[in-house]
């Protein structure tokens, strides 16, 4: 502690030092009385202390560290999401110490925001807040508000191809729906990922912030996986750079929804799932198929499916929207082929 000397004038003062982030401060204090000056001088001096103590910052602070100290190891997407859910979410809160924090506050917090978020969106605000506090020691149960069974219907292949067909979102549409594909696999797909009629996905882009951003794997470890690309599909690929779909996302999503109001780009996926089912293929197969980490998403156990199960599930897939496309497109599965091949050959 420093120790105060005597001025001629009679008042005593202090002269403080104290290292915050590797940088040494300096600070005089002037009292009447000695205590008085080495109390102020002590208290600046332990304020550094104090003020980095978890239950002396605010949820803000605490939120903003946690980001800052996952960035290196989530993905962009993600912590885009967390800083807007910094910015937009449990506001009110914010301010508050988290030292003052209970039970109590906490399930209040999760009860303002189900007045006007979805039991999702409330989900998601509280995973981050209670994730930054339960690193720093502080875990509360709380209850979030319960989500209500959504029965989606999606259109069938049959209904789906004919509206496509022809359009400037065929081709993702169909990577979508016939191969299963995610819009970020989409959107990374490259024609040098493509090997003797094969895509092997090895990259995604997503958006953070409205900016493009390439990640060197998907969400999941089972979305890098390689997909025969049926003819027809590879009648659609462009012959010259890069990516195979270089449309914004948001002009897919918009060109999409001007066709089917009743569904979303994503739910293509549910009917490449859906098709899977109603062709019987075992669920393993569709679960590798489609890159789901777990079944719950596909069923419940991690399992692996033989390569010939896989190649027969695409055949089969194959088989079904071939008929498709070819009874929409008015010819034989064999002149179709040839169209396809001189629809190639004339991009060239």
């Amino acid at each position: 502690m420093a120790t105060a000397s005597k001025l001629p004038s009679g008042r005593w003062r202090v002269q403080a030092r104290k290292t915050v982030d590797g940088v040494v401060q300096k600070k005089s204090f002037t009292a009447d009385t000695r205590g008085e000056a080495e109390f102020l001088a002590e208290r600046w001096q332990m304020s550094v202390i104090e003020d980095t103590k978890p239950e002396n910052r605010t949820l803000r602070q605490l939120c903003e560290d946690y980001v800052t100290l996952k960035e290196p190891v989530l993905s962009p997407t993600t912590i885009s999401g967390y800083r807007k859910i910094l910015r937009c979410n449990f506001q009110p809160y914010m301010q508050i110490k988290v030292g003052t924090l209970t039970k109590a506050k906490c399930q209040q917090m999760i009860s303002d925001e189900a007045k006007h978020l979805s039991p999702k969106s409330v989900a998601n605000a509280w995973g981050l807040m209670s994730s930054a506090l339960r690193m720093y020691g502080y875990e509360f149960r709380v209850t979030l508000p319960e989500r209500a069974d959504k029965v989606i219907q999606v259109h069938s292949p049959d209904e789906i191809f004919p509206a496509v067909q022809g359009t400037d979102i065929e081709l993702p549409c169909l990577l979508a729906m016939w191969c299963g594909m995610t819009m970020s696999e989409i959107r990374g797909a490259r024609l040098s990922d493509i090997r003797n009629g094969v895509l092997y996905i090895n990259q995604v882009v997503v958006d953070a912030d409205n900016i493009a951003v390439h990640k060197a794997s998907g969400k999941e470890e089972k979305r890098t996986r390689a997909v025969p690309l049926p003819e027809y599909i590879q009648g659609l690929l462009p012959t010259e750079g890069e990516y195979l779909v270089t449309m914004h996302r948001n002009t897919i999503y918009r060109h999409f929804k001007a066709l089917f109001p009743d569904m979303t780009f994503h739910q293509l996926r549910h009917v490449f799932a859906t098709t899977a089912a109603m062709l019987n293929l075992p669920p393993k197969v569709v679960q590798q198929m489609g890159g789901w980490k777990t079944p719950h998403t596909m069923e419940k156990v991690y399992q692996h499916a033989f390569r010939p199960e896989v190649e027969a599930g695409y055949k089969a897939i194959d088989g079904y929207m071939e008929s498709v496309v070819y009874n929409v497109v008015g010819r034989g599965r064999s002149t179709a082929k040839n169209d396809a091949h001189e629809r190639k050959e004339s991009h060239r």
